[in-house]
């Protein structure tokens, strides 16, 4: 519902992160190292790679198209010039890369993602005009999509009477940690008894997940 909760961070007009506890059901690695695309991540991001957060994106019927914006600044991009500054960006490589799962089929009215190809990889302000309208991705259930922490992009309006729910894994270097998006709630919510359930070989993606933000 479209209320304001102290564990669930409000991202747009009646849209909803919520971190999903890692328990019943979600506690499987076919959530959080899915074997179709778990070696692509383990390539992008090292196979030292940690499950930064879990969780789902809510849009309620009604919502309004979000802001366009990065899910975390440009960390090659301090804010200030220095020399060879758009080399670095252009070929600096993925800190954190998101995995997006649909649990209804996310359409034009059920509100897809719009994103803006190529943004992560320049300088380019979300208020620039030369942006052009950006591409819709549309993905049926069954499906994944993936895409780097730094790209433009938005949830686009939810004209349709169906709630739209999308399970997001985001995935990180071990060096990296976002210090913006998780000041309402825990990134991953894990408790001791169900980490012992998680198999040897991916107890590493979990090495913050018992250790609580200060």
């Amino acid at each position: 519902d479209d209320k304001i909760y102290d564990d669930a961070l409000d991202i747009g007009h009646r849209r909803h992160m919520v971190t999903v506890a890692l328990e019943g059901v979600f506690n499987t690695s076919e959530l959080y190292a899915p074997r179709n695309v778990f070696p692509m991540l383990e390539f992008l991001l090292s196979k030292k790679l940690i499950l930064a957060a879990l969780g789902t994106v809510v849009s309620l019927p009604g919502a309004e198209r979000q802001h366009l914006h990065r899910d975390y600044d440009n960390i090659y991009a301090p804010g200030f010039k220095y020399p060879g500054l758009e080399t670095v960006i252009a070929k600096g490589p993925p800190y954190a890369i998101t995995l997006g799962i649909p649990l209804v089929p996310i359409t034009r009215h059920t509100g897809n993602t719009r994103f803006w190809p190529g943004t992560h990889l320049n300088i380019v302000s979300k208020k620039d005009p030369s942006l052009g309208p950006g591409v819709d991705f549309e993905a049926a259930l069954g499906s994944c999509y993936l895409f780097d922490y730094r790209i433009l992009h938005c949830g686009v309006a939810n004209t349709s009477d169906t709630v739209r729910p999308l399970l997001y894994n985001i995935y990180t270097r071990p060096w990296f940690r976002d210090p913006a998006n998780y000041s309402k709630q825990e990134p991953v919510h894990i408790t001791e008894a169900e980490f012992q359930k998680i198999p040897e070989e991916h107890r590493g993606l979990f090495a913050w997940a018992l250790q609580k933000s200060v």
